[in-house]
Parts: structure tokens; sequence; C-alpha cells
């Protein structure tokens, strides 16, 4: 008997170009791709509605642990690895303030300002306890990027 592969379901609050943000599942985020297809999700965890996201508008993507935990419900930094699992620890320390005013520190490890994306690991105390696992950014969300270490 053929069994089905096994996809972990990637939490994401998705920031568009408009300045609305789409919060849900996707079994894959590919920034090469065209679309995003992301499954809208209320806080009960029910389907609201099914979108494919045009990459060019998608300004960020938050990889959140739950989407439902609210900014008050903390999680310890021991659930947060410094160095995220499989990659260098060769990274450099950014302070990012995004294009909407909201700024965050992180390591990154294919930061290059010549490139039109990267990914971020929120460092600070209170990013890391909010349940942001990582932060895909794309140039067009920056305002600034300042490279404090690295």
């Amino acid at each position: 008997m053929r069994r089905a592969k096994a996809t972990a379901k990637l939490h994401l609050v998705v920031r568009l170009s408009d300045g609305t943000r789409r919060k849900g599942v996707t079994n894959a985020f590919d920034p090469a791709k065209a679309t995003l297809h992301l499954k809208e999700i209320d806080v009960g965890g029910n389907l609201v509605e099914i979108h494919d996201l045009d990459m060019q508008s998608v300004q960020a993507a938050f990889f959140v642990r739950d989407l439902a935990i609210l900014r008050t419900s903390r999680q310890t930094n021991r659930d947060s690895p410094v160095t995220p699992p499989g990659l260098n620890p060769d990274g450099k320390m950014l302070r990012v303030t995004f294009s909407w005013g909201e700024m965050m520190d992180g390591m990154s490890y294919d930061y290059d300002p010549r490139e039109q994306h990267f990914f971020l690991y929120p460092m600070g105390p209170l990013n890391r306890a909010y349940n942001i696992e990582k932060v895909y950014v794309t140039r067009k969300a920056t305002a600034r990027v300042e490279v404090l270490a690295g």
C-alpha cells in the first residue's frame, strides 16, 4: 500500500502591497513561484477562503507558530533557537524598518542588498516571544535595512 507524503502546514500572516493582510496556511512557500496558494482560516481553524496570491503583491510573509495566538501570549526564549536548524551560524544581524513603520531585529543568512528578498529570523525578545519564527522580506517592504553585526 502506498502512503501519501506528509506535508507540514506552514502558518503565515501575509502582508500585501495594498496594505491588507491575509492569515492562513499553505503546504509550500516558494518565492520563485508566481503564486502563493493560501488557505485563509479563522481563529477557530475554519476555512474562510482560498487565495492564489500573486507573489509580486506579497511584501512580507510572517511564518508563525500559531495563527490563533494573542500578541499578549508570549513564548519563552527557549522556544526559538538562536540559529535555525540546518543554517550556518555566520549570518548578519539586521534591523529592518518596514515601509508601514514596524521595526524588527533579527539574523539573516541570505541578506544581500542587491537581491529582491531575504529571510529574517527575529532575535529581539519581543519578536521571538510573539510567535514569529521567520519573515520573508521583500525590498519593497523595507524603508530601511541596517546591518548591526556580521
